[in-house]
């Protein structure tokens, strides 16, 4: 959905109906439930200690957005320190003019929400684990709710978005075994569709339908057959999702915008999934080895040194 909606957001192709494609970039959303998901499971399965859980997130999340970052940096040679360092931290940070800047790589504005939830997740942690998700519900109910009641300046107001409200559903989804029938999957993708043109409000016109389709998809769990490719595209998501606009930027650089789709949108398609699945495979994956390799020598290390 990201990539379809970046086709047309970067004009490599122009809609007629801008609507008609707008709604695309709600996969962000279905991303931000599936995350409080994950995170809510894998609390239920690890110990509940608060450094480890958030180092795994930051081993995770850190080593393929760095990499591409610098890269992107050392292509452009756009070298303005104050913008990569908070790009690399994952902190909104304020132009001359008051409005919060991009990061370096755009699509990575979603990383930093998901950096300040994972801070906020471990933080709850600290607390007796029955209370933990319901305070950390609370405090992203009220952080949603804020963004539209005070103006406490840019950067501040950057953390004060409905976003919230779809790491809330993912959460609850996950704590309370929540399923809906598999015959409203696609209900939720109309929902995700028309919701602007019905509703005012995110929670209804995106954050419900979000968590209708993450609903739905579970019970889909054990009925359809683990095919190969489809989990290679799952485990490679998160390359496609850091590397896809580079291939946007080489097509509008060589056919600029085309009103036609008959090959532009495979192409931006099809590229993005080779690049994506290449980086997963040759960039992200050694990284991951390469992270699990020094963690393990650490230890042992030790050991030498306290034992010669």
């Amino acid at each position: 959905m990201v990539v379809v909606y970046h086709v047309f957001s970067h004009r490599i192709l122009i809609a007629r109906d801008p609507d008609h494609v707008t709604w695309l970039k709600d996969g962000v959303a279905i991303f931000f439930v599936i995350s409080g998901f994950v995170m809510a499971r894998s609390a239920e399965r690890e110990p509940f200690r608060p450094a480890t859980f958030f180092r795994r997130r930051l081993l995770r999340v850190v080593p393929l957005y760095w990499f591409v970052t610098f890269w992107y940096v050392l292509m452009t040679r756009q070298w303005d320190w104050p913008h990569l360092f908070h790009t690399l931290l994952f902190l909104p940070e304020a132009d001359s003019a008051g409005a919060v800047r991009l990061p370096v790589i755009d699509v990575g504005w979603t990383l930093n929400y998901e950096m300040a939830f994972y801070g906020l997740f471990a933080l709850s942690m600290l607390l007796p684990r029955r209370l933990a998700l319901s305070v950390l519900c609370a405090i992203l109910a009220l952080l949603a709710i804020l963004g539209s009641l005070v103006d406490a300046g840019p950067l501040a107001d950057y953390y004060f978005l409905p976003y919230w409200w779809e790491f809330i559903a993912g959460m609850l989804i996950a704590r309370l075994n929540l399923r809906a029938p598999a015959w409203t999957l696609p209900l939720g993708f109309l929902w995700l569709a028309v919701g602007p043109q019905l509703f005012d409000a995110r929670l209804l016109e995106t954050s419900l339908a979000a968590a209708l389709i993450v609903a739905s998809a579970r019970s889909l769990d054990g009925v359809l057959r683990p095919w190969s490719f489809p989990m290679l595209l799952g485990d490679a998501s998160y390359a496609i999702y850091l590397t896809h606009l580079f291939v946007m930027f080489a097509l509008y650089n060589s056919f600029g915008s085309l009103g036609h789709p008959a090959a532009m949108l495979p192409l931006a398609v099809i590229g993005s999934l080779i690049i994506g699945i290449g980086a997963h495979l040759f960039v992200e994956k050694p990284l991951a080895e390469l992270v699990r390799y020094h963690r393990k020598r650490s230890p042992s290390m030790s050991s030498a040194a306290l034992n010669p």
